[in-house]
């Protein structure tokens, strides 16, 4: 009678331990996603971004500049202001077919691919947060990416 009791209060034991060990697992998982998007927003603050005038299509648009790897990365993701500026100029070290990705977007942009001697050689019109995780890309290698709200140009 003993060893049967004994068994029942293992396996029960047991249960208990794996549902307690699933429980910590899915907290953990929960924190740690929720904090990475909170973070999204402080990376922002972090990088050091400068502002230029530049003339695209006979327009000029004030653009924050992202030239380096980590701010090129991050781009506008979590950002729900411009803070002013039109947009994002993205400048690449060469040209490629580089791609453009709507991770943690809050709104819909157009994105216009430039050669180095500013011919636009594709556009993505109203790119959607909802489009992630589609990478958008030039069919012709591009040297720099412009990002702006969608309609923010006539």
């Amino acid at each position: 009678m003993k060893s049967k009791i004994d068994s029942e209060k293992i396996l029960s034991n047991s249960k208990t331990s794996w549902l307690l060990v699933l429980a910590i697992f899915i907290t953990t998982l929960a924190y740690f996603g929720l904090t990475s998007i909170k973070q999204i927003p402080e990376q922002t603050k972090q990088l050091t971004y400068e502002t230029r005038a530049v003339n695209i299509d006979g327009r000029t648009l004030n653009l924050i500049v992202s030239d380096t790897h980590e701010k090129r990365v991050l781009g506008l993701s979590g950002r729900s202001s411009l803070d002013g500026a039109d947009g994002m100029l993205f400048v690449f070290d060469s040209p490629d077919l580089h791609g453009i990705w709507m991770k943690d977007m809050i709104m819909t942009i157009d994105i216009f691919w430039y050669d180095d001697r500013w011919n636009k050689v594709h556009e993505i019109l109203s790119a959607s947060p909802e489009s992630y995780p589609e990478v958008f890309k030039p069919e012709t290698p591009a040297f720099y990416v412009v990002e702006i709200p969608t309609k923010k140009l006539p």
